[in-house]
């Protein structure tokens, strides 16, 4: 999951959180950083990752 932190207020970087739930800042100079911030990830109930047939 991709998202904007509430708290960058620069709107500089931006935050990943993967299926594990680690999150991750990245900013524009290219550094990776783990962050506390706590975002879980989890895929919606109604989400279908197939090919619908028609």
């Amino acid at each position: 999951m991709v998202y904007i932190s509430p708290m960058d207020k620069g709107y500089d970087n931006v935050f990943v959180t993967t299926s594990e739930n680690e999150n991750f800042k990245f900013d524009f100079v290219g550094q990776i950083t783990k962050q506390k911030e706590i975002r879980a990830f989890r895929y919606p109930k109604d989400l279908v990752l197939e090919n619908p047939k028609y």
